[in-house]
């Protein structure tokens, strides 16, 4: 299968500000970038993301790959279980364990016997502040109680002037989601996939922006460690809280509000193996 590009006789900064795609190419010499466009979008959103491109990026040192990389050979060490039980006695969770605002508990556990220095030593695991959904259309983020995990998981961190609670709203928030999805086409393709490098071009809101940066920090702190999820009140509430941390007006709300209502979170296939447990649970205290 084979599929043959003609780039456009068109200036690349004029592609840049349009609303486009960035993809690398070596078709072009001279050219790092190869913008593609994305006709779907118009003047508004267009206008709403030449803003955002002129903002900093997100801190690279906030987001990393910590996840347990599975070879076929691994899955006999692997065992699927309610509950820790000798030799499977190290929790990993997946992609599929991660929602907004909620990690549910492990259901995949590893023999260390078996597996030895494969696995990373818990400290490493410990140092992540939170967990992010590798396999999404968008990000979805929950705060980490320093288990293990697979890598359908990306890891997230504190940075100085970045603190973990402000990371979570943020890649929680629908203006991020509707920044990564309308710049990447991965999130628009299948079979999605959220990489290290898509989280690393996402905007910091601006420092002047603190009252709105802190409500932002309150209300992701609180679901974070309550971690239950999000209803759609709250869901507003941080939204406008985000939105105003960027500075955005009423138009520019309104493109990314009518996004969220057509690109919803999906739901969690999982279900309690007791339906009598309390799950998700509130997650330990931790530093953060």
């Amino acid at each position: 299968m084979a599929l043959l590009s003609t780039r456009r006789a068109l200036a690349t900064e004029a592609l840049a500000s349009s609303g486009v795609d960035a993809a690398a190419s070596s078709a072009a010499p001279g050219a790092r970038v190869w913008p593609l466009r994305n006709d779907q979008l118009g003047a508004t959103e267009r206008r709403l993301l030449e803003r955002l491109a002129r903002l900093p990026r997100l801190p690279p040192e906030a987001f990393g790959e910590r996840g347990f990389q599975t070879t076929e050979d691994d899955l006999a060490h692997l065992a699927r279980l309610p509950l820790p039980r000798p030799p499977h006695s190290i929790a990993l969770r997946e992609g599929a364990d991660i929602g907004e605002f909620r990690a549910l508990p492990p259901q995949l556990f590893a023999d260390a016997s078996r597996l030895g220095s494969r696995l990373r030593k818990p400290a490493d695991w410990q140092q992540v502040k939170l967990l992010i959904r590798q396999t999404a259309r968008f990000p979805m983020a929950a705060l980490s109680d320093g288990l293990g995990f697979r890598n359908s998981i990306l890891a997230g961190f504190e940075t100085p002037g970045l603190s973990a609670a402000l990371l979570l709203g943020l890649l929680n928030s629908a203006l991020l989601r509707w920044l990564h999805y309308t710049q990447q086409r991965d999130a628009r393709q299948g079979m999605p996939q959220l990489k290290v490098g898509h989280l690393r071009a996402l905007p910091a809101p601006p420092s002047d922006a603190g009252q709105a940066r802190a409500a932002v920090e309150r209300l992701a702190l609180r679901l974070g460690v309550t971690n239950g999820g999000i209803d759609a009140g709250v869901r507003a509430e941080l939204d406008a809280a985000v939105c105003a941390a960027f500075g955005l007006d009423a138009a520019d709300r309104d493109v990314v509000a009518r996004w969220a209502s057509d690109h919803p979170p999906p739901l969690s296939r999982r279900r309690l193996p007791n339906e009598q447990a309390p799950w998700p649970a509130p997650l330990p205290a931790r530093a953060l």
